[in-house]
């Protein structure tokens, strides 16, 4: 079996053993597929390498022939048609990686799995006896710093892309920020569990108030892991690419593309509205809502698109409110009855998606336009190919889910199936 066969069973593994929601079974296959995908990419790395070095010697060779040949006068400065061949026999052969983006995949796919096994166990495991509020506060802190330190990893490749750090350079150190975010994961998936158990306890008990606010905090976390995954494809992508001569392929064009460019840029940025204060909400305001998830389902309009609801409440008041997604399927991406959510859209006093009635239309992100000026969503962009930090570009976040309840069989409770259904091996280049 070669060693591109071999990553695309271990890929289909992964749709075979979340149903029986088997977390021991789905970490030995995670680690058997963090291992093969490391062993390929370190193979695919020491071939570039070898290329880039045999291409530039080769060029290096051609720049010093021509010299030779315009001041003997025996030829013009042009490269020899012979060596020509040469280089563009290199070039080619650099640009045949195929098992490349399967190897990608098959990292991010198993760091994906390294999440649900965490959260799962710690869910299932979680003690009841501290009280969420003190709990909160350290939870906080403690995805303050790992932000921070997220934001520190981009921050230092920014700077060395900028600077024209060599790709041989960029390229270790890219690896070397997959590497820390592979170490942060696991720990901020196993306290996004706790939050959520807070957020759950404080619902049963009755603290509507108190549970809005674990709400928050859980959705935090959970997009805070899933920039996280996606960042983590990117530098992987870039770990291979910048030991490639060949220009304007995507991690390259990253590297390239920090000059000029701002670090950062600001999203949509909705006005924090009630669910119970909905009502008089100007038609067509940018608002951003926060709620527990009731239900969600999916349907084909007239013209055929895609459109998701979700119905979220208030746990105070009991408000409830509908939230429509185009071009979605947000059940099929982890999106549980019970989850935390935090939306920004435009609200339609009578939705054309939603039949006329009022609702949130979830506002749809200009990915491309934003990756074009601010470094930090080129780097998302490029990570998206495996892992969309929001899916189909949506601003909505919510919370990870259990992957099952046992005293609840309903399949919208099956929080990993954003894992199972993810379409994550494309096409290779």
């Amino acid at each position: 079996m070669t060693v591109y066969q071999d990553i695309t069973q271990l890929l289909s593994d992964f749709g075979t053993i979340l149903p029986e929601a088997d977390w021991d079974m789905c970490e030995r296959s995670a680690q058997r597929a963090r291992a093969t995908g490391h062993s390929a990419l370190q193979t695919m790395r020491a071939d570039a390498m070898h290329r880039s070095r045999r291409t530039a010697a080769l060029e290096e060779a051609a720049r010093t022939l021509a010299f030779v040949n315009e001041a003997t006068g025996n030829a013009t400065a042009t490269v020899p048609t012979e060596t020509a061949n040469a280089i563009a026999q290199t070039l080619a052969s650099a640009s045949a990686l195929k098992d490349e983006h399967a190897a990608v995949a098959l990292q991010s796919r198993a760091l994906q799995a390294a999440v649900h096994c965490q959260f799962n166990r710690r869910y299932a495991g979680a003690e009841q006896n501290d009280e969420p509020i003190i709990r909160r506060n350290v939870l906080r802190f403690e995805l303050n710093r790992d932000r921070k330190e997220i934001d520190a990893i981009l921050r230092d490749r920014f700077s060395n892309a900028v600077n024209g750090q060599p790709s041989v350079q960029a390229g270790l150190a890219a690896l070397t920020s997959a590497a820390q975010i592979e170490l942060l994961v696991p720990d901020l998936s196993r306290r996004a569990a706790l939050v959520l158990r807070d957020a759950e306890r404080l619902l049963a008990e009755g603290r509507g108030s108190e549970a809005e606010i674990a709400g928050r905090l859980a959705t935090d976390y959970s997009a805070t892991i899933r920039e996280a995954v996606t960042i983590h494809a990117a530098m992987l992508s870039v770990s291979i690419e910048a030991f490639n001569p060949i220009n304007e392929r995507p991690a390259q064009e990253l590297l390239k593309s920090a000059v000029g460019q701002s670090f950062d840029a600001k999203l949509p940025n909705g006005t924090d509205t009630e669910l119970h204060h909905i009502t008089g909400t100007d038609d067509g305001a940018l608002i951003e809502l926060r709620g527990f998830c009731v239900s969600t389902e999916s349907f084909r309009d007239g013209d055929g698109k895609l459109i998701s609801r979700a119905i979220l409440e208030d746990p105070s008041s009991g408000a409830r409110v509908q939230v429509m997604g185009v071009f979605a399927n947000w059940a099929h991406s982890g999106l549980a009855r019970g989850a935390a959510v935090n939306a920004t859209g435009t609200w339609r006093n009578a939705s054309g998606l939603n039949s006329g009635s009022p609702a949130l239309e979830v506002t749809q992100l200009p990915l491309t336009t934003l990756a074009a000026s601010a470094w930090r969503f080129a780097v998302l962009e490029l990570g998206g190919k495996w892992f969309p930090r929001w899916r189909n570009n949506l601003q909505i976040d919510w919370s990870i889910s259990p992957h099952l309840i046992e005293s609840d069989s309903h399949p919208l409770r099956q929080g990993a199936v954003e894992l199972v259904f993810l379409s994550i091996l494309r096409s290779s280049p």
